[in-house]
């Protein structure tokens, strides 16, 4: 009974396609979006993006086509169509969940609806800020303004609405320009209980702040959750500085190439029934077109293959296991079985690619087989994202416990779940030297401040979690000479995930056992393999091939054993 809106005009399309892309990334069509356009071009160029979109009246549409900063002057003007469309939303029957366009949802957005439903108010709102550390919690804060960026309002609060517009009319006929919906939202709400024009006693109740962190606390701070269910790019002004923000941190999807095929041509709905994952003699399926986009002379970076896959392939779970397995690996089959066990405990569809394209020439040193497996494994994994919530991405020499438990539940989908690597790898001071110059081969400037940052860390890449917020951060794979000195991809998405300050949750040695700890760093073993989740047969084991091979039957044979 509620309805999901905002408002944009022609400067503020990008920044809706962006909240509304993150609606339907974790809420598929679940819940009802309308945005209020403020000009027909801001009409028309939503629409075009798939955007449901309804028109509102504007005397003059070049008038409201440019950013209108807060507390500038006019920004009355614009603000007062807030209240406005509230209303025409409470007077339709529905509740309204006011979502600001510069928001994105990490999580759903029922999770904030049941919430804001359980506290039993006329009106919800997401907690006011004086900055990274003022929180407004409640009636004996407000000389902190709750944020009307974000609130969800019943229908019994329509007066409540008619007595803001009525407020910021009578203050812009006394020529106050800047002042803006929240101000008067908030006054209204002070005033409630001895105005006569609001007709019903409003009640409202907080959203927690670090749940539904506004800009001081999320991007200012390093307070933000990883549980958290969005993030309010406010505490900011200026619209380029909003977009700026969102870029750093790797949260802007619109305009980008999956927010285009995800919003207008939408994943088509698969027409399946199959109850498991089906796995040719314990192979991943083998998604051929990939051989058609990634290794040209100059790569498409932008593939498509998931959309012209061999038709056997059926989409039917929201959460995907890949990987990639080329050349010669004689273990790969006793691993596989594993993996599809895994993947089927979770519910899990399995994408992995098998082989290379016949067209490369293996005797060019140019194509080496690591180097192409590797970015073929980013590469898979951001198509991956463009259909999946989550992705769990394993390296062909990870050997899955048959008890492991679901690392989809583990790991919050803001964060990336991987295992940190600390000085039981090496010392800290060679991992630091490692990301600099990961970061310099990626195109990255190092910052004064690196060696004093403490939330440094370098994690290893063999088990990673991922959700569809990081698909920017997988948008543009490393050119085809990835290298052993930076540990392959390693290098790549340390130098990504550190400049874009992306989370990390670490797994721990428990879900990622390196291999050396067999060999060069046996001593500082954590404690002992069988107790492990995943053992990962890194190139720290110092084996050929065939020693890698029986090292891997010998684990699966000794957890057989146990029943693992």
């Amino acid at each position: 009974s509620f309805l999901l809106i905002s408002m944009a005009n022609a400067a503020h399309v990008s920044l809706a396609v962006n909240m509304v892309y993150s609606v339907r990334r974790t809420a598929s069509d679940s819940i009802g979006t309308l945005i209020f356009a403020l000009s027909r071009s801001a009409l028309q160029a939503l629409q075009s993006q798939g955007v449901d979109t309804t028109l509102i009246s504007w005397s003059n549409d070049n008038d409201n086509s440019r950013p209108v900063q807060v507390q500038s002057r006019g920004f009355a003007a614009v603000a007062l169509f807030k209240p406005v469309c509230v209303l025409v939303v409470l007077q339709s029957g529905y509740d309204a969940l006011w979502i600001d366009t510069d928001i994105v949802f990490f999580r759903s957005p029922m999770i904030l609806v049941n919430e804001a439903y359980s506290q039993a108010k006329s009106i919800v709102l997401q907690s006011g800020s004086l900055g990274p550390l003022g929180i407004a919690r409640g009636e004996a804060h407000f000389h902190v303004e709750a944020c009307t960026g974000i609130f969800l309002a019943k229908k019994e609060s329509a007066s409540l609405f008619e007595a803001a517009v009525q407020d910021l009319e009578r203050m812009s006929d006394r020529g106050d320009t800047k002042v803006g919906d929240q101000a008067a939202i908030n006054l209204a709400l002070f005033e409630a209980r001895f105005r006569r024009d609001i007709k019903t006693m409003t009640t409202f109740g907080v959203l927690d702040p670090l749940i539904y962190p506004a800009g001081g606390i999320f991007f200012q701070t390093n307070l933000s959750s990883t549980h958290a269910v969005l993030a309010h790019n406010n505490f900011i002004l200026g619209h380029d500085n909003k977009l700026n923000r969102f870029k750093e941190r790797g949260l802007w999807f619109s305009q980008s190439h999956d927010t285009n095929r995800y919003m207008i041509h939408r994943p088509p709905v698969p027409i399946c029934t199959l109850n498991q994952v089906h796995i040719d003699q314990a192979k991943p399926i083998v998604i051929d077109s990939l051989d058609r986009v990634l290794y040209s002379v100059n790569p498409i970076l932008n593939s498509t293959f998931l959309w012209t896959m061999d038709p056997v392939f059926c989409k039917r779970s929201k959460y995907a296991l890949t990987l990639v397995s080329i050349g010669q690996r004689p273990w790969a089959q006793l691993l596989f079985q594993r993996i599809a066990r895994y993947a089927k405990r979770l519910n899990a569809d399995v994408l992995g690619l098998c082989r290379l394209p016949q067209l490369i020439d293996y005797s060019n040193e140019k194509f080496n087989v690591d180097s192409l497996a590797k970015r073929a494994k980013l590469i898979l994994a951001a198509e991956t994202l463009s259909l999946y919530e989550r992705v769990l991405v394993l390296d062909d020499t990870v050997v899955v416990r048959r008890d492991t438990p679901d690392l989809f539940q583990i790991v919050p989908p803001l964060a990336i779940g991987a295992t940190i690597e600390d000085d039981r790898i090496r010392p800290q001071s060679q991992s630091k030297k490692l990301l600099a110059l990961a970061k310099l081969r990626h195109g990255y400037a190092s910052s004064e401040n690196d060696d004093q940052n403490s939330l440094f860390y370098w994690f290893n890449t063999g088990v990673l979690v991922l959700s569809w917020l990081h698909i920017p951060l997988l948008a543009n794979p490393p050119p085809l000479d990835l290298d052993r000195l930076l540990f392959w991809d390693q290098g790549f998405l340390n130098a990504q995930v550190n400049a874009f300050r992306i989370p990390i949750y670490n797994l721990g040695y428990r879900f990622n056992f390196v291999g050396s700890f067999f060999t060069t760093n046996f001593d500082k073993a954590p404690f002992s393999a069988i107790d492990a989740y995943l053992i990962h047969g890194t190139t720290g084991l110092l084996m050929n091939l065939q020693s890698r091979s029986h090292f891997f039957s010998n684990i699966s044979e000794t957890w057989d054993t146990l029943n693992l």
